[in-house]
């Protein structure tokens, strides 16, 4: 992966001659690989200069994404519980009124990831109700892995009971699958 980033960043540096769509793919691109190295503060500022410019051609699908993937690399790189909801819910008012998506099913989730962190089982669990929904009817494996991995832990934390257990092992199954 850090050969990878490498390259996204020489190609970032041409960015004079590249329309504003591949300017924000690759920035995105770059943000992805850079949290995938560990370089944290870097996909940080990659991801926000992605949503800026998602913002700036008004793609509320990507403005959403991004949003979403911002809180979890603030939430991975300092822990910041409260910056994760900030952008979780962000992420979740911009996609929300473009109708189900995937994408949407993925911000629901996690909205309810962050509420499992702060113990607040019951919200989590009904957001994670709530983005299983959504990623079943999108159709979007890897929105529905994630939104049955969360909406599991939130139970199992809260009940511990062999359904959350059997959600969880569905998510494991649907991210293996999407892996072959």
């Amino acid at each position: 992966h850090d050969d990878v980033a490498a390259l996204y960043r020489r190609a970032l540096a041409a960015r004079s001659s590249m329309d504003t769509e591949v300017h924000a793919y690759l920035l995105e691109a770059a943000a992805g690989e850079s949290q995938k190295t560990g370089a944290l503060p870097e996909a940080i500022d990659l991801r926000q200069q992605a949503l800026a410019l998602r913002r700036a051609a008004d793609d509320r699908p990507r403005e959403g994404a991004n949003l979403r993937l911002l809180g979890v690399l603030h939430r991975q790189w300092s822990g910041d519980k409260a910056e994760y909801l900030r952008f979780a819910r962000a992420a979740v008012e911009v996609l929300e009124p473009l109708g189900p998506s995937g994408e949407l099913a993925k911000a629901y989730a996690n909205l309810s990831h962050v509420h499992c962190l702060l113990s607040n089982y019951d919200e989590a669990i009904d957001l994670g109700a709530r983005a299983v929904r959504l990623a079943q009817a999108s159709s979007d494996s890897a929105a529905l892995a994630l939104a049955l991995n969360r909406h599991g832990t939130a139970q199992l934390y809260k009940t511990n009971d062999a359904h959350a257990r059997a959600q969880l092992e569905r998510a494991l199954a649907l991210a293996i699958d999407a892996q072959s």
